[in-house]
């Protein structure tokens, strides 16, 4: 028999299915590794698939490196795997991959890379992607939080009380002739607002200048119009100014930040009780969405809807004792959290607890 025909024949049977494909048998035996619980040869076997271009082995070769499963936890070696998996159109790694860059576990956070995995995902059939992917994308249209101003202060008065005219003085023998007042000192520092300059520079002054500019006009810094001529034994004197009725700004009643955001308002709801605030405060800590990423931080509020009976909270908590990102790996406490969930019937948690069970006879 003809070696280079039977060759070719052996492969053209291949393809029809008649003959298992290559790496069939490697990746059999990688799933009784990992099934078993030993970890580090499943994690060999895995990558050595990987390697060879199997998109579920490079799936599961970053999944193992996320969680540190038979190797050094490493969530930045674990991304090109993730990818790599996510182009081969495996859509648990496209729902990964968009979980990453929400995140930022490995990668900068990007949120618009964020919506086109889970969007992929979703595609492929992932509820949990597709209700991923509206969630974010609904983020977007919501409009920024809006920043108060510091409360305007008021425009700086100059007592008018303080300011003197200079005394004109009396003439020993009264002039027949009128005496005009053009000479008289007028007050030395007008009431005003803060300084044209200083206000286009700092435009949160700006609106202290218009406020301002409603309250009772300063007489204005010019001569008085001189009398009629008559005689007059003394110089008439300009009437004294009157002081400017400037009062503070009606107010525009301007509360901290803290109190007017969305995010304040979700804590003092989740300090109430409110199971879905908790659940909110949870994810914001865990992401780093809104505020500074503090992995024991969301533990807590985690925990105080995942108490409530939260399912999703319960999971998330799961994970985090799992994985060990919120501080060491507790498997014990991951599982308290897996069966309450699967108690309520998440698929997810109940693969969870298996995994659970085989680290744990592994150990």
């Amino acid at each position: 028999m003809n070696p280079q025909k039977t060759l070719l024949t052996l492969a053209a049977l291949a393809l029809v299915g008649l003959v298992p494909a290559v790496g069939h048998a490697d990746y059999a035996a990688a799933v009784k590794a990992y099934q078993s619980g030993d970890f580090v040869t499943a994690y060999q076997e895995y990558l050595a698939l990987a390697k060879a271009g199997d998109a579920r082995a490079q799936s599961t070769v970053a999944c193992m490196l996320q969680a540190g499963e038979g190797v050094s936890r490493n969530p930045e070696q674990a991304l090109p795997w993730l990818k790599k998996a996510a182009e081969g159109g495996v859509a648990p790694a496209q729902f990964s991959l968009g979980k990453a860059y929400e995140t930022g576990q490995g990668t900068d956070r990007d949120l618009a890379k964020a919506l086109v995995w889970y969007g992929k995902a979703s595609e492929n059939g992932d509820a949990k992607a597709l209700e991923n992917f509206r969630r974010l994308d609904s983020l977007r249209t919501l409009p920024a939080p809006a920043v108060a101003k510091p409360a305007p202060q008021p425009a700086a008065v100059v007592p008018i009380a303080t300011v003197s005219a200079a005394p004109v003085p009396t003439p020993a023998k009264p002039a027949p002739a009128p005496v005009t007042v053009a000479k008289v000192a007028a007050p030395t520092a007008p009431v005003a607002a803060p300084a044209a300059a200083e206000a286009d520079d700092m435009p949160e002054l700006r609106f202290g200048s218009m406020m301002a500019q409603k309250a009772e006009p300063v007489p204005a810094a010019k001569p008085a119009a001189a009398p009629a001529p008559q005689p007059v034994a003394k110089p008439a004197l300009p009437p004294a100014p009157k002081p400017a009725a400037v009062s503070a700004p009606k107010a525009v009643a301007s509360a901290p930040v803290a109190e007017t955001s969305p995010l304040a308002r979700k804590r003092k709801a989740a300090e109430a009780g409110d199971v879905e605030a908790q659940l909110y405060l949870g994810w914001c800590y865990s992401s780093g969405k809104e505020v500074p990423q503090d992995k024991q931080e969301a533990v807590v509020w985690y925990k105080k809807a995942a108490q409530a009976g939260n399912l999703k909270a319960q999971v998330a908590l799961g994970w985090l004792y799992f994985s060990g990102e919120a501080g060491s790996k507790d498997l014990k406490e991951a599982a308290l959290w897996y069966k309450k969930a699967a108690s309520q019937g998440d698929a997810k948690a109940k693969g969870m607890l298996k995994r659970i069970e085989l680290a744990s006879a592994n150990r």
